[in-house]
């Protein structure tokens, strides 16, 4: 999700806090649902600049002749 929406979000968050007809309750679940999103793309984020190493002799199949 881009920061841009997660931001969006988070000011949708503040104006139901400030004045909705929903109760807080409702407010602080979607904030903890954005601060996850954020965790979570944080974590993919390391996961996708990690290279995987290349196959090594070591992990090739024995010769079987």
């Amino acid at each position: 999700m881009p920061s841009s929406q997660l931001k969006r979000t988070e000011r949708a968050i503040a104006m139901i806090r400030s004045g909705s007809g929903l109760p807080r309750e409702a407010a602080d679940a979607l904030q903890e649902l954005v601060d996850v999103i954020r965790a979570l793309e944080g974590r993919l984020a390391i996961l996708e600049a990690r290279r995987r190493p290349g196959p090594t002799a070591e992990m090739d199949p024995p010769n079987r002749t």
